[in-house]
């Protein structure tokens, strides 16, 4: 459905002698590829040609080289990335919970700037249920049954009503609609949410004849279906970029490309995501361009994390962000290296807490990870896990060296001890209606914990 509200214009904060200087506010088009790696994107070193006009868009501009989601999971990674907090602290531990409105977003924010805001996403997990309309004018979450790859009538102990997502290139079509016959003038914040690479996935015939070969294995297949539905994202975004470079001031729109996170693709025997913190599932991509203040082709150091996209969009634009406050930091000294980057900021992690009844997973409680430096480590207590791994010879993590290195693994221990007292979390709530408890009864299933 979609969902109008009345626009709250406040006075328009920017001026002719803004920093921004005369071209005026920019627009922002935030572009989210659900389950997109990083490793599978042409600017991060990837050699199928999945990602051009990803690729391209990073050329004009900076992307970080190690960025993060916290954890490989959709709604708490989006939730995330619009309130610039951690997803423990929120109360948001797995899919399935909502928002709360006492959480101020990035929609809100740019609202009270000025900004007109919209939204086209693909998704169940990011449709208005679960609080992420919170700060848009207009938010398009419209799917069909029918066009539907996923047809399951519970998910995560809900009873999905309607379409659970759309097709990348439906979603774009939608807003490019939207752009020709309704979009106001600038400035404009858009967000874009592209379902592709998330499995099942579809059969983009042109791109699976273009990566899958003769004599490939069944996991090989798998992974070359999955780049297929990247570079189908992809296309859907160059559709997007046409339209802001003919139709809008494409030299002055503030565009961020990030991912929610990534996928497992049995790098650690595990095809999907929503399970672990492995480098697969939440490493992703971290683009921004805007050449007004951006310099072309920039390779940034700096750890970046989703909670950094809030703050850093705030700094770029110069608003106010009324008093709200940030986990994240801001990332422009790094891009315009006014700075020099911190190597040594601790990366926080988290898998989903598992539901109360998790299928064929082994996952028990919590688990944490963080990455520090060129070390990772990821602890389990109900499950009496350590693991370390130290990236600098063990990219993809398939060697554990806790006992070898017990020391350092309860340095990384109490870092995660000490993050987990500043989380208080409770913002959060369950959306399980009474038609939803009947269903699940009639399932099998019991209620969740909300934490």
């Amino acid at each position: 459905m979609r969902i109008r509200v009345a626009a709250v214009l406040l006075a328009f904060p920017f001026a002719a002698c803004s920093p921004l200087g005369g071209a005026g506010p920019p627009d922002v088009l935030l572009v989210v590829v659900d389950t997109l790696r990083a490793d599978h994107v042409g600017s991060y070193g990837y050699s199928r040609a999945t990602t051009p006009r990803i690729d391209a868009v990073a050329a004009e501009g900076a992307a970080f080289e190690v960025a993060y989601a916290p954890m490989g999971t959709t709604t708490p990674a989006h939730a995330a990335l619009f309130t610039s907090k951690e997803p423990l602290g929120l109360g948001l531990v797995r899919n399935g919970l909502a928002l709360s409105e006492e959480a101020v977003t990035l929609a809100e924010i740019l609202g009270r700037n000025g900004y007109r805001t919209a939204a086209f996403v693909s998704s169940y997990p990011v449709s208005r249920r679960f609080g992420m309309a919170q700060g848009f004018e207009y938010f398009d979450d419209e799917f069909s049954v029918d066009s539907s790859r996923v047809r399951d009538p519970i998910w995560e102990q809900l009873r999905v009503e309607g379409g659970f997502d759309r097709d990348g290139s439906a979603t774009v079509d939608a807003a490019l609609d939207w752009l020709e016959t309704e979009a106001p003038a600038s400035p404009l914040f858009l967000w874009i949410h592209l379902f592709d690479p998330h499995g099942p996935h579809r059969r983009p015939q042109r791109f699976e004849d273009f990566f899958i070969g003769p004599g490939m294995s069944r996991r090989e297949q798998i992974i070359a279906r999955y780049d297929a539905n990247v570079r189908y994202a992809d296309e859907a975004i160059g559709k997007l970029v046409d339209y802001f470079s003919e139709s809008r001031d494409w030299e002055n729109t503030l565009v961020v490309i990030v991912s929610d996170h990534g996928e497992g693709l049995f790098d650690h025997g595990w095809q999907f995501h929503n399970r672990t913190t492995y480098e697969e599932e939440v490493r992703i991509p971290f683009i921004l361009r805007w050449p007004e203040r951006i310099d072309a082709s920039l390779r940034i150091e700096q750890p970046a994390r989703l909670i950094d996209v809030l703050p850093t969009v705030v700094s770029a634009l110069d608003i106010d962000a009324g008093g709200a406050s940030f986990e994240g930091i801001d990332l422009m000294p790094h891009v315009h290296r006014s700075v020099a980057p911190d190597l040594s900021r601790p990366i926080f992690l988290q898998r989903p807490y598992p539901a109360a009844k998790a299928g064929a997973a082994t996952e028990v409680g919590y688990g944490f990870g963080v990455r520090r430096g060129a070390w990772k480590y990821f602890e389990a207590a109900d499950e009496g896990r350590r693991e370390l791994y130290d990236l600098r010879g063990d990219g993809t993590e398939q060697s554990d060296v806790s006992l070898d290195s017990p020391g350092r693994a309860d340095a990384m221990s109490a870092l995660i001890q000490e993050w987990r007292t500043r989380q208080k979390g409770g913002l959060a709530h369950s959306v399980l209606t009474p038609r939803d408890k009947a269903a699940l009864e009639a399932l099998g299933y019991g209620e969740s914990p909300s934490r």
